[in-house]
């Protein structure tokens, strides 16, 4: 066939070819989730706060979201919907690597840097907060270590504030989305324990505030109906006023109290 026009299909237009996969960048992920505020997605910039799932963020963009959290950032609800106060997230004590002798300092221009080196580092082995290495933060104080350092000491105290605590109240930083998972669950059952402890409390001590007023009637009628009786013209609760309470020899209300009776029961 020819001279009508028409045009031959080449193989690669017929044959339906397998598309290649887009290779992602670890690397740049790495330093995403390690040196980004998981909210804003800007740079991480003290103060730095943590949640019970080992995610990072800038306090001034938390504070944000929750004051607005419908419109502050449109992704909130995939990221940290768990959070409803401020009390849910832990203000990190990190160490910057320039803060320590021999530490380069960075430049400003490569705060926005894929390729950058991280700013925070392990304030005991030096590593740095990257990704590479685990690092976990302190619940009790907020102070953030390389998860191997920690684990070495085996210390019931902080290394660097000296605060006790206990291994529960590690929380390791950017983990799996199974460790994190794992973790979410495990906090969301220590808040309801806490409310159920904190609601026996209030309940143990509404019980307490109602018998402090039932006896503090009792005592109050007892004491009307001790000033209806007089000795010898002074009242009960006169006498107990003066002799009862606070006396320095408990023979001295007891000896007034049967001179009075004494006296009452002599003859005219």
């Amino acid at each position: 066939m020819g001279n009508d026009g028409g045009s031959i299909p080449l193989r690669r237009e017929l044959v339906k070819q397998k598309t290649k996969e887009e290779k992602v960048d670890v690397r740049a992920q790495l330093i995403a989730r390690w040196s980004y505020c998981a909210l804003s997605k800007q740079p991480l910039q003290e103060p730095v706060v943590g949640d019970a799932i080992g995610k990072l963020y800038n306090r001034e963009a938390m504070l944000e979201f929750l004051l607005d959290r419908a419109g502050a950032y449109g992704d909130a609800d995939a990221i940290c919907s768990h959070i409803k106060s401020i009390k849910d997230v832990k203000t990190l004590n990190l160490t910057k690597k320039d803060s320590l002798a021999g530490g380069k300092a960075r430049n400003d221009s490569s705060a926005h840097d894929l390729t950058a080196e991280s700013k925070f580092i392990c304030p005991i082995t030096l590593k740095e907060m990257n990704g590479h290495y685990p690092f976990v933060f302190l619940w009790s104080c907020g102070c953030v270590f390389s998860e191997k350092s920690l684990k070495e000491l085996n210390a019931t105290e902080c290394p660097l504030c000296g605060k006790p605590f206990e291994k529960s109240e590690t929380v390791p930083i950017n983990p799996s989305p199974d460790k994190q998972r794992e973790l979410l669950e495990a906090w969301r059952s220590q808040k309801k324990a806490g409310k159920r402890k904190k609601s026996k409390s209030d309940k143990d001590q509404d019980g307490k505030q109602r018998d402090g007023d039932g006896n503090n009637k009792r005592v109050k009628a007892a004491k009307s109906e001790a000033a209806k009786i007089n000795i010898n013209g002074t009242s009960v609760e006169h006498i107990l006023k003066n002799y009862g309470r606070g006396a320095s020899s408990r023979t001295a209300p007891t000896s007034a109290v049967n001179n009075l009776f004494i006296n009452s029961n002599a003859a005219p």
